[in-house]
């Protein structure tokens, strides 16, 4: 069946059905535009439309992040093609490739490998941001604790601009603001408290140094691992 008419008129110039709002009707037909005629749903924003022959467009032009819902599992047979400047955003869970997992966060560790980790200057900047991301979570563990007297942290700081070591912004609120404690028990995951500010978030190249503060006395191999979501 082809349809045609005018507008108010059904299909084949019939008048078209006006049934209640929770009535329900059910169509057994071919349906067929011949142009880039729209079938629209509550207003003349949210559409299905034909442009040409070959093109499929749907469209809804809500604000959300939920505007068109997918319901069940999705099968593209060709190739996906996204517009300049536009993302695919997973909030949670990840992203599947074949057998390959695609999570929706990034990590970066420091490693001070053995006993170089009672050496200061072996501790500094060990990633620069190539995207805008966002710290959101920093663990810690160290194989050997420190035994100086006195208190021997360490600080993951963000560094911008020509800022260098001891000059960024502090992100761990551990240990009342001076971060994860290198006395602690020794091979066991501190995890982070991050500080309530835009401090966590990078712009491209910034810059995450891991900071020391203390006498690293009998300090050995210590691993800071920072997750960052990209922005």
């Amino acid at each position: 069946m082809t349809a045609s008419g005018s507008p108010g008129r059904g299909f084949d110039g019939a008048p078209p059905y006006r049934g209640g709002p929770d009535q329900v009707q059910d169509v057994d037909i071919d349906l067929k535009l011949l142009d880039d005629r729209k079938v629209f749903f509550r207003d003349s924003g949210i559409f299905i439309q034909s442009s040409a022959d070959g093109k499929l467009k749907l469209s809804a032009d809500g604000t959300g992040t939920d505007d068109i819902i997918l319901s069940g599992k999705v099968s593209v047979e060709d190739d996906l093609l996204m517009a300049a400047s536009k993302k695919i955003s997973v909030d949670a869970g990840f992203l599947e490739v074949g057998s390959n997992k695609l999570f929706n966060v990034a990590t970066v560790s420091a490693v001070i490998a053995g006993i170089g980790a009672a050496v200061a200057t072996n501790y500094g900047v060990f990633f620069i941001a190539p995207v805008a991301c966002t710290v959101t979570r920093v663990d810690e563990v160290h194989r050997t604790a420190g035994t100086d007297a006195g208190a021997v942290n360490l600080q993951l700081e963000r560094l911008q601009g020509v800022e260098a070591k001891d000059g960024g912004d502090a992100l761990l609120t551990n240990n009342t603001n001076a971060g994860f404690s290198l006395k602690g028990t020794a091979e066991t995951v501190q995890n982070g408290t991050l500080v309530g500010t835009s401090a966590v978030n990078l712009s491209v190249g910034d810059r995450l140094g891991a900071d020391d503060d203390g006498t690293l006395t009998a300090v050995e191999h210590v691993c800071m691992t920072v997750s960052l979501k990209v922005t």
